[in-house]
């Protein structure tokens, strides 16, 4: 014995490896390792199950898979799926696995994309309907915004920009918004063509919009205004993003990989009391489910 620690090695064969420490020849301790079955269920086991309701305590859960007869399989390594219901939300994952390159959080997503390649052509009107028409090529109208553009203008006149959209594939269920700057005294917006919104610029400064109007790929945005009344605002306008779609995407499903059979998950309080339940599946395991209670702060 060294440190008071014993250790020996053994030959590896499937089964039951006891131990047993005996004192002036009376057993005194005993203990065992088992060669596992296939994994056949996950396992939850929190460090707590009450929690105060104030919004920052949290409990550790620790997940696993277990046999048919309920023995931890250290070398199970399925990905884990977690919801829950009730007062509380999911903070963190982990697994312990230094070369894991799995995120440690799922949040919702956020993606901005610019309106690029901005032209602008004067008009009264009377040729709107061709200006406007999908498709229609405008690299050799001017640039947008230019300095001058209220000098060209008269009380008849109409300004059309033009740019386009380069929109990626939507994750499901994401909700879009066209934000908008004021490109005139009065603006009407198009998309492909089509009349999406119009009003003043100081109303419409954001439209929604539907997934089937923004499917993947490039788009052309056109806005009619109205020239404004004063000449300065011309000097700054193209220092200006004035037309953002913004992307909003639900969180993915919160998950995990086991690593040597193991791996954490993270739920804290919301600051509302109540019974916080966390469920855990996995493709081929029973699924585990494990309560934790919220109590009012005293």
């Amino acid at each position: 014995m060294k440190n008071d620690h014993l250790e020996w090695t053994v030959a590896y064969r499937p089964g039951t490896l006891l131990a047993r420490s005996y004192k002036a020849g009376k057993l005194v301790r005993e203990t065992k390792r088992e060669t596992t079955g296939a994994p056949a269920a996950l396992t939850l086991a929190p460090h707590q199950t009450t929690l105060t309701a104030n919004g920052t305590d949290v409990a550790v859960i620790a997940v696993g898979a277990a046999d048919a007869q309920g023995r931890a399989v250290p070398d199970a390594g399925h990905t884990v799926t977690f919801t829950l219901s009730g007062p509380g939300r999911i903070i963190g994952v982990g697994n312990g696995d230094p070369s894991s390159h799995e995120p440690d959080q799922f949040l919702p997503g956020l993606t901005l994309i610019d309106a690029a390649g901005w032209r602008e052509k004067l008009t009264t009107g009377s040729d709107l309907d061709a200006l406007l028409a999908p498709g229609l090529a405008c690299d050799d109208w001017p640039a947008a915004f230019a300095r001058d553009t209220k000098a060209r203008t008269t009380p008849e006149s109409k300004l059309v920009y033009r740019a386009t959209l380069d929109v990626p594939a939507l994750p499901v269920d994401s909700t879009l918004k066209l934000l908008l700057g004021a490109f005139g005294e009065t603006q009407t917006v198009y998309l492909d063509g089509q009349r999406v919104a119009e009003g003043t610029s100081a109303a419409l400064t954001l439209v929604d919009l539907k997934p089937e109007q923004l499917v993947p790929g490039r788009h052309q945005l056109a806005v009619v205004a109205t020239p404004f009344a004063r000449a300065d605002i011309y000097e700054n306008l193209a220092l200006k993003k004035l037309a953002i779609v913004r992307i909003d995407s639900p969180a993915p499903a919160w998950q995990r990989k086991l690593f040597n059979g193991l791996a954490q998950i993270i739920v804290q309080t919301t600051g509302d009391s109540g019974q916080i339940v966390l469920r855990a599946e996995s493709a081929g395991l029973a699924a585990a489910t494990v309560t934790l209670i919220a109590k009012p702060k005293l």
